[in-house]
């Protein structure tokens, strides 16, 4: 899992590469991603990308409609 992620951060650019293996593995960010992640759990995130719009989850490739509409409803509020 790990050179997975290094990889994918050399991909994109990510440096330096060292200190980032050095955090992932350290575990130093473990209890944020957990907590990340059960607040997503929580709110009904499925995939990614998704967004979250007065409380209502929407995948703006899956439905690129209702998101139009619901963020026009927001800005309208």
């Amino acid at each position: 899992m790990v050179d997975r992620l290094v990889r994918f951060a050399r991909e994109a650019g990510v440096g330096p590469i060292e200190k980032l293996r050095s955090h992932v593995t350290s575990g130093r960010y473990e209890e944020a991603v957990r907590a990340t992640a059960a607040a997503a759990q929580q709110a009904g995130v499925e995939s990614t990308p998704i967004l979250v719009i007065d409380g209502r989850t929407v995948s703006p490739l899956d439905a690129p409609g209702r998101t139009r509409r619901l963020l026009d409803q927001a800005a309208s509020d």
